[in-house]
């Protein structure tokens, strides 16, 4: 298949777009979370406050939802992102699963999973969830205490109490797909996360499939294989801007490429929100240092 003209050009190769790389670099991080539990490693773009914000869009977007009508506003009740406590998540290339760690503070409680291809990665992000939830359980156990010694009783517990996040290892350009699109999330999940993982991706150099294409020109085809008809797919870059970012994954398909192969996409992105962070200027430009995009699977 030809590449669309209207796609970004790409990005020169990096160390940072190889699995050596981030096995290396979990290594490192496993070993300070070892040494020092508060140490969770990188928490990507945490400069912009990307994963709190990222947390506000969801919300806000949920709210949009359940005050609009939703005769009107969606051709059917399962095109509905499902309320916080049924929502599925999935996190592409996730690290120390910071993000879902926090989503699952914000009440997020539904089922979640974070996958990597990197097992260095997985084992961090297992320590990291071990140690969190190690200290909620103190924190719960001095709260009962509290609560005893002041006369008030046991407190109530949660009404949704949220299961353990799922962690594995699986590589979102050559896995197989049946390992994520499991149980009840064999249409795809409601919402599907990436914060960073297309960054590295667009800087990897090997072709990784029959076509030839570059590992990012194929990305957005797996990305909708994972999002079910309605779910978000929400995406956070340092390395492309907005209207980069609406190129990849909401442009319409080019008419040079092959049609029977369009037409069995599984669907296409729609823009339905963004973040707005703060603005800078240089040379006569305004910008932001990232970019954060919600698409809707259509």
């Amino acid at each position: 298949m030809s590449r669309p003209d209207e796609l970004p050009a790409h990005l020169e190769p990096s160390k940072l777009g190889t699995k050596e790389y981030w096995d290396e670099l979990y290594t490192s991080e496993l070993r300070n979370h070892a040494a020092d539990p508060s140490d969770i490693g990188t928490v990507w773009f945490d400069d912009s406050d990307a994963e709190a914000k990222t947390v506000e869009l969801l919300d806000d977007l949920l709210s949009e939802q359940q005050q609009s009508d939703p005769l009107s506003a969606h051709p059917s009740t399962a095109e509905l992102i499902p309320p916080k406590h049924l929502a599925s998540l999935l996190d592409l290339g996730c690290g120390n699963a910071s993000l879902l760690f926090t989503l699952r503070a914000a009440g997020w409680t539904g089922r979640a999973r974070g996958v990597d291809y990197s097992p260095h990665s997985i084992a961090l992000a297992r320590q990291v969830g071990a140690s969190l939830a190690s200290s909620r359980a103190d924190q719960d156990d001095d709260d009962d205490a509290g609560d005893n010694d002041e006369g008030n009783g046991r407190r109530e517990s949660p009404t949704h109490p949220p299961a353990p996040v799922e962690l594995d290892v699986w590589d979102v350009l050559g896995g197989p797909f049946d390992a994520v699109l499991d149980g009840a999330q064999v249409s795809g999940w409601d919402v599907v996360l990436d914060k960073g993982t297309f960054d590295a991706i667009s800087l990897a150099s090997q072709s990784d499939d029959a076509q030839g294409r570059r590992p990012c020109e194929s990305y957005c085809d797996r990305v909708l294989r994972l999002v079910r008809p309605g779910g978000l797919f929400v995406i956070t870059s340092c390395n492309w801007t907005e209207e980069e970012l609406v190129k990849w994954f909401a442009s319409t398909p080019d008419a040079s490429g092959d049609a029977r192969e369009q037409q069995q996409r599984p669907g296409r992105f729609v823009v339905r929100g963004r973040i707005q962070y703060r603005t800078f200027n240089f040379g006569g430009v305004k910008g932001q240092t990232i970019s954060t995009m919600a698409f809707v699977k259509q």
